[in-house]
C-alpha cells in the first residue's frame, strides 16, 4: 500500500484500483471500493467507453439516460486508455507500478492476449493484487471445463439452480430481474479484493483472486444443494422453503404483505397474535415441515381472513409488535419515500447528463467514524486523463495532446 494521506477519512484511503470493468459485476465491486475511499481509475476504450455506459432507459422527456453508468460510478475516475496500443499498454504498466489492485471483468484470457494478464503484471509489480470476475473462473488453478464459456446474470442464475427455485410448482423457471448473478459476484470480488491486500501487507506478496459467477450463485443457493445431497431429491415445493411456514406472500384488504414464521417460538407468538392458539397443536401443523407441506390448504385461508380485514401496513405492523417478522410487499414507487431508506442515507441523489435528478442506491455499508459525504458523480470518458497522466505518469500536456491525437487516450 502507498504512503497514506496526513488524515485518514475513509477505510480505503491511500488504494489504488485499476479497473478495466463493464456492465455490472466489476462496477459492483469497485463502486463498493470507491465509496470507502479507494481510488478507483476505470481504463476505458477512447470515444466509446465501456459498453455498461450504452444500456439506457428513458427519462420523463424521454431522453436516454444511462442508468447503469448512474448507478454503479459514483467516486470513480475515469482514464481513457486504447489497450490495443503499444503506448497504451505501456502506460498501463507504469500505473501498474504505482497502484495495489488491478480488477477486471473481461472474459478470460482477454487481458492475456493482451499482455496485461497476471503473470506478465505480477513482474513489474509483485505486489499487486489481479481480481478476475468471470462466469466460470479462469484456467489454471480449479480450472472449470466452461472456463472460455460466455456468460451473463441469467446463465448464472439458469445453471446454478436458483432460477429452477423460483415460482410455483407449475410455473417455468423464473428470472430474478434484479440481476442478482451479475450483483452478488462483485460483492465477494470486494471481498476478495480486501482480503488479498491484508495478506499481501503481512507478506509483501499480492495474488490473483479468481471469482466465478457460476460459484457465487451456488453458495447463494447452498441450501437446495445441501438437501439434493442430504436426500437425493430436489427440494420440493419450487418458491416454498421446506422447513419454514407460514413463509411467504398473502393477501390484505389492499395489497399483499409477507409472513416470515421460521422456529417454533415465533410459530407460537403468530398464533396467539392472530387469536389462534389452537393452531399450535393441530396435527397438520405440528412443525415447519410439516406446516411448509400443509400451508397452502390449511393456513392460507385462516391468514386470508384474519388480514383480509386490514391493510396491508397494519397487519404487518401489527404482527411485528407481536414479535412476528412481517413487512408489506413494496415496488420501486415506495422505496422512493420509505422512511428507513431516508434515515439510514440509502437514497442517493445524482445528476443525469439532462439534469435531471435521480435516486440510486447508497452504500449499506455505514462506518461510526465515517462522515457520508455527497458523492462525486460518475465521470464523463477520459474526465481524469489528463489530470491522471500528470500527477501519476508526469506527462506534459504536449506529451497528452499528442497521445490524444493518436487516439491513445
Amino acid at each position: 500500500m502507498r504512503a497514506p494521506p496526513l488524515e485518514y477519512k475513509k477505510p480505503l484511503n491511500g488504494l489504488r484500483v485499476l479497473a478495466m470493468e463493464q456492465f455490472r459485476a466489476g462496477p459492483t465491486a469497485t463502486l463498493l471500493l470507491a465509496d470507502a475511499g479507494a481510488e478507483v481509475i476505470r481504463i476505458e476504450p477512447p470515444v466509446i467507453g465501456e459498453p455498461g455506459r450504452t444500456l439506457t432507459i428513458p427519462d420523463r422527456q424521454d431522453r436516454d439516460v444511462p442508468i447503469l453508468n448512474l448507478s454503479l460510478s459514483r467516486n470513480k475516475k475515469s482514464l481513457s486508455l486504447d489497450l490495443r496500443s503499444d503506448k497504451g499498454k505501456e502506460l498501463f504498466r507504469r500505473l501498474v507500478k504505482i497502484s495495489d489492485i488491478v480488477l477486471e471483468n473481461m472474459r478470460p484470457d482477454v487481458l492475456n492476449r493482451l499482455g496485461l494478464g497476471y503473470d506478465v503484471l505480477k513482474e513489474i509489480n509483485p505486489s499487486i493484487v489481479y481480481v478476475s470476475i468471470s462466469g466460470f473462473g479462469h484456467r489454471g488453478k480449479n480450472q472449470s471445463p466452461y472456463w472460455d464459456w460466455p456468460a451473463f446474470d441469467l446463465v448464472g442464475q439458469a445453471l446454478s439452480g436458483f432460477m429452477y427455485r423460483a415460482g410455483g410448482e407449475n410455473d417455468p423457471p423464473l428470472l430474478n430481474t434484479a440481476v442478482v448473478a451479475d450483483t452478488v459476484p462483485g460483492f465477494l470480488a470486494a471481498f476478495g479484493a480486501l482480503s488479498a491486500i491484508i495478506m499481501r501487507n503481512q507478506t509483501g506478496k499480492g495474488q490473483h483472486v479468481d471469482i466465478a459467477m457460476y460459484d457465487n450463485m451456488v453458495l447463494f443457493n447452498n441450501f437446495a444443494l445441501n438437501n439434493a445431497s442430504l436426500t437425493g431429491q430436489k427440494v420440493p415445493d419450487r418458491g416454498k422453503l421446506p422447513t419454514s411456514a407460514p413463509y411467504g406472500a398473502y393477501m390484505a384488504r389492499d395489497g399483499y404483505f409477507v409472513i416470515a414464521v421460521a422456529g417454533e417460538t415465533i410459530w407460537q407468538r403468530f398464533c396467539q397474535a392472530i387469536g389462534r392458539e389452537d393452531l399450535i397443536s393441530h396435527p397438520l401443523l405440528r412443525d415447519g415441515a410439516t406446516r411448509s407441506r400443509n400451508g397452502d390448504i390449511v393456513l392460507r385461508l385462516i391468514i386470508e381472513s384474519w388480514a383480509g380485514q386490514l391493510t396491508v401496513q397494519e397487519a404487518s405492523r401489527f404482527l411485528m409488535s407481536k414479535g412476528v417478522p412481517a413487512a408489506p410487499v413494496q415496488n420501486e414507487l415506495d422505496l422512493l419515500h420509505c422512511p428507513h431508506l431516508k434515515a439510514r442515507n440509502m437514497l442517493v441523489e445524482l445528476e443525469t447528463p439532462h439534469g435531471e435528478k435521480v435516486m440510486v442506491a447508497g452504500n449499506p455499508v455505514k462506518y461510526s467514524e465515517v462522515s457520508e459525504d455527497q458523492p462525486d458523480p460518475p465521470p464523463d470518458i477520459g474526465e481524469h486523463s489528463y489530470e491522471i497522466l500528470d500527477k501519476l505518469l508526469g506527462l506534459s500536456y504536449e506529451e497528452m495532446d499528442i497521445l490524444k491525437q493518436e487516439n491513445i487516450i
